[in-house]
């Protein structure tokens, strides 16, 4: 299988991504925070809800960029995992004709101080940018001051255990969520039962060590029991030490079929020449033998599909 190197912008979405939900970047093995990011305190400032609604419609482009000409959203049923502390890029492809669903373990609650002034600046960013789309959805919300289960079903699980029936959601869609996993296998073997037959998964995963960007590979010189307790401590917010390559495998072990992997930011080599030595000294890591090739892929798209 190839992996394909498109220039997609998404470095730039991803660095983002933890900016805005509030991922911190700590050295060594301080958990980065005491509380899950969606739980945290929101900040309801013009100037973050500004950038929180431009990172939001930035994100559900992508989404929609993804789908192509060959995956329609009219009338389709579409999960977003782990959405975040606000729900604009699925509201955007609900503005699309999509029946929205979003679910997490840590589901961020309607803050009155919050979402209210979001969703207003949001609908008016959505309606200049994008005035071929329908904004009734965003208008049920703001007018219900919540989340009515007629325009967005929210559920409190995980990709790990999702309340919804077999075949039951046409497309499903995440953005730097699988590196928070606690169990790749069952999450994917839960996104399989669910998605119907000829359905579609986007998964936009980031594989760096969260702790730290400028050295994003050094959690692979980490045993998996001391990693386990690392991530266990932060609510899994410090990623994943699963690779690409294991989680190509990981999805067509569970029945679906890898359409492709889009490779979308690397290490660079300079920190490769740095820790390549490391990790063959290293008598801990699981990856002290993995080729650079197999390692230097920091983040990608992955574009699955039910048979």
């Amino acid at each position: 299988m190839q992996v394909i190197k498109i220039p997609t912008g998404l470095k730039k979405l991803a660095n983002g991504a933890y900016q805005i939900l509030g991922c911190r970047k700590l050295i060594g093995c301080t958990p980065l925070g005491s509380r899950p990011v969606n739980l945290a305190h929101l900040d309801a400032s013009p100037e973050a809800i500004v950038k929180d609604v431009t990172y939001a419609l930035d994100v559900g482009v992508n989404m929609l960029n993804w789908l192509g000409n060959e995956v329609s959203l009219c009338n389709k049923t579409v999960l977003e995992i782990g959405p975040g502390i606000n729900f604009g890029p699925i509201l955007f492809l609900a503005c699309q004709g999509a029946a929205p669903i979003v679910a997490d373990r840590f589901l961020a609650p309607w803050d009155p101080n919050y979402h209210p002034n979001f969703y207003r600046v949001f609908r008016a960013e959505l309606i200049q940018k994008h005035p071929e789309v329908d904004p009734r959805p965003i208008d049920r919300l703001l007018e219900a001051h919540s989340y009515p289960d007629d325009v967005l079903r929210r559920i409190t699980s995980g990709a790990e255990l999702l309340d919804l029936p077999n075949d039951s959601v046409d497309i499903v869609l995440s953005n730097a969520v699988f590196e928070h996993l606690e169990d790749h296998s069952k999450a994917f073997s839960e996104l399989f039962r669910i998605t119907k037959p000829g359905g579609w998964g986007f998964h936009q995963v980031d594989f760096r060590d969260h702790r730290s960007f400028d050295r994003p590979l050094e959690h692979l010189l980490m045993s998996h029991k001391d990693f386990e307790r690392v991530a266990n401590a932060c609510f899994r917010e410090c990623g994943t030490t699963v690779r690409y390559f294991e989680m190509i495998h990981l999805f067509q072990d569970r029945g679906f079929e890898l359409k492709k992997f889009s490779s979308n930011l690397c290490a660079a080599p300079e920190y490769l020449d740095d820790l390549m030595p490391r990790l063959r000294r290293s008598r801990r890591s699981p990856y002290r033998e993995a080729s650079e090739e197999q390692l230097r892929v920091l983040s990608g798209l992955f574009v699955v599909r039910k048979p």
